[in-house]
């Protein structure tokens, strides 16, 4: 699930890489909110969703929205936030998989040709 901008909420399996455009089945349904209406429900499902990993009622994370002015502020307020920092640069081996290309093959011969693969440098 996405949303952006408080007006579009995508829901399904559609990836934007080599393997779901190549190969896989994938499927997204997008909603746009058209109106100040839609937007406040657009609004209303996104702290529901992040207020369950920050273990508090929705309406808090509203009103430290409210307060702050920033969504990023508030979600800093949260004392049980269960949400981590991801890592600035990837470990070592996570280098050696995006460069082999071990998680978005080009195409389906690549998915089953490990030996040989050009790395993304090359």
């Amino acid at each position: 699930m996405a949303i952006f901008d408080d007006e579009v909420v995508c829901v399904g399996s559609a990836n934007l890489n080599n393997r779901a455009e190549a190969f896989d089945s994938e499927l997204e349904v997008a909603v746009t909110a058209t109106d100040i209406s839609g937007r406040q429900g657009v609004r209303e499902l996104r702290n529901e969703l992040i207020s369950h990993f920050l273990e508090m009622p929705s309406a808090r994370l509203a009103a430290l929205e409210t307060e702050t002015g920033s969504l990023t502020a508030a979600l800093d307020l949260s004392p049980n936030a269960r949400l981590t920092p991801l890592r600035a640069s990837p470990t070592p081996l996570e280098r050696v998989i995006a460069s082999l290309r071990l998680g978005d093959p080009r195409n389906v011969e690549e998915n089953w040709r490990l030996l040989g693969r050009r790395t993304l440098g090359r």
